[in-house]
């Protein structure tokens, strides 16, 4: 009792409570809650001590490789040897080769012999006045310039544009075909940039430079317009062939093709092209169908000479460019048997042939990579015989519309057609000697292959549509 003297009431009550409880707990045979904690002090003496992992470490038995290390880092010198040597200083025997290659690169090209490789120059011997020809052709389209070129391209329609046509008169009116059916107009004389100092409220009053129509269901995929420009003739793959009669400003049904649910027939596709014979535009005269061919046909086009119209040429899937009589289908017993007056097979199918205004040429295009250009001249009997042969990459794909070269109308003196180019130009090309005339490009605007490109009949201008739905036009002021 003497420890204990000295300390209140308080605390030597506590103590008698501590001494009473530790009892209890001996008497529950529990040693080990029997025992006191540590207190604080001896907390902070003992410090924390970390329990040992049970997990065991395995030891690793494989053998180590040796660390590399360069001569550098050992301090060695370099070790040289037969083969480095011979890299450093190399023989006249090894020289000689790479010599010979360099010289075989830097060597000019024979265009004679690579005329299928470069296929851009003048096919054959070119007399004065032809090149006299193409050389004034040249330096007029040399100045042909982006039409409004502050506002870029112009969205004409939604979708892709798979056709396109300018109105035959004076004025920069283009029509324009997509995928979706949808018939767009772009009034390309005037340009959103000419109201810009006009107030809101006053360019509401404004007609807009462009404006569409639903004119077909499926696809719009050709358009002619009557040489009067009173009528804008349009097929689809809906299987209907329409026309706009532009002064009455209404659509009219010329023809529509009845698809059965039932039927499995080859030649039940979708119009896909259309032309119009100059000399009988009158749609009231009837309908006749011919099926000529088992695989699909692209491309008809009519030739526009009077005395000839009567000739249409047909590009097809099965790889061939056919001359037709008309004349001979409407007497034949059975169409499918009729021989067709002449043909020239491609490499492989042929996407297009167009006759020229004056019909005394045809151009072609095909997915052999070629445009062939045919002089028929003023026979009675049409050959495909020896054309002009043009290498022209027209592998477009699935996203581009395919190129179909067409024929400028507002060159009489000299022949000479267009074709969209994979490198988002549109090149000219003369129809007589096979050069590449001129390449019309806008690499600050066009970020898409203008793949469908249409010449105006009456002026200079070209306009190019693209897959996003927009054009551009390049024309002399």
């Amino acid at each position: 009792m003497a420890a204990n003297a000295g300390l209140s009431e308080y605390e030597l009550a506590r103590l008698e409570n501590i001494r009473r409880n530790q009892e209890v707990l001996a008497s529950l045979n529990l040693p080990a809650l029997a025992t006191p904690p540590p207190s604080s002090a001896e907390k902070r003496k003992a410090g924390t001590v970390r329990r040992p992992s049970t997990v065991k470490k395995k030891r690793d038995t494989k053998e180590r490789e040796p660390v590399r290390q360069s001569a550098r880092l050992r301090g060695k010198p370099p070790t040289l040897t037969k083969s480095m040597l011979a890299l450093a200083s190399p023989s006249t025997a090894e020289v000689k080769p790479q010599v010979q290659l360099r010289k075989r690169i830097e060597d000019d090209i024979d265009l004679a012999l690579a005329a299928d490789v470069a296929g851009l120059g003048p096919q054959g011997k070119v007399d004065e006045e032809t090149a006299r020809d193409v050389a004034e052709v040249r330096e007029t389209f040399s100045k042909l310039r982006i039409l409004h070129e502050e506002d870029g391209t112009v969205k004409v329609t939604p979708e892709r544009i798979y056709c396109t046509a300018f109105h035959p008169s004076q004025q920069l009116l283009v029509a324009a075909g997509d995928k979706a059916g949808t018939l767009g107009f772009w009034d390309a004389t005037r340009s959103p940039a000419d109201d810009s100092d006009v107030a809101s409220e006053e360019r509401e009053d404004k007609p807009d430079p462009v404006y569409t129509y639903t004119a077909h269901t499926g696809t719009l995929a050709s358009m002619k317009y009557t040489p009067d420009g009173g009528r804008l003739f349009t097929s689809g793959y809906d299987g209907a062939i329409r026309y706009l009669d532009m002064t009455a400003q209404k659509f009219m049904e010329a023809y529509y093709y009845e698809f059965t649910a039932d039927s499995d027939d080859p030649r039940e596709l979708l119009i896909g092209s259309l032309d119009i014979d100059p000399t009988h535009s009158d749609v009231g005269r009837g309908t006749s169908l011919y099926p000529l061919l088992e695989k699909k046909i692209g491309c008809v086009s009519v030739n526009p000479h009077s005395a000839r119209t009567h000739y249409i040429a047909t590009s097809s899937l099965d790889r061939t460019l056919r001359i037709w009589d008309a004349r001979k289908m409407a007497t034949a017993a059975d169409p499918t048997q009729l021989e067709p007056v002449t043909e020239f097979a491609h490499g492989k199918s042929v996407t297009a042939a167009y006759w020229s205004p004056d019909g005394q040429r045809l151009v072609s295009s095909s997915y052999d990579d070629t445009l062939r250009v045919f002089d028929i001249g003023d026979t009675a009997a049409p050959s495909l015989a020896s054309p002009i042969k043009i290498r022209h990459n027209c592998q477009t794909g699935r996203w581009v519309t395919m190129l179909r070269a067409g024929w400028i109308r507002h060159e009489p003196t000299h022949p000479t057609f267009l074709i969209g180019n994979m490198r988002r130009s549109v090149d000219l090309f003369s129809a007589m000697t096979g050069e590449l005339i001129w390449t019309l490009t806008a690499p600050d605007m066009l970020t898409a292959v203008p793949a469908v490109a249409a010449a105006h009949p009456l002026r200079h201008a070209i306009v190019g549509g693209t897959a996003s739905g927009r054009m551009l036009i390049w024309s002399i002021a």
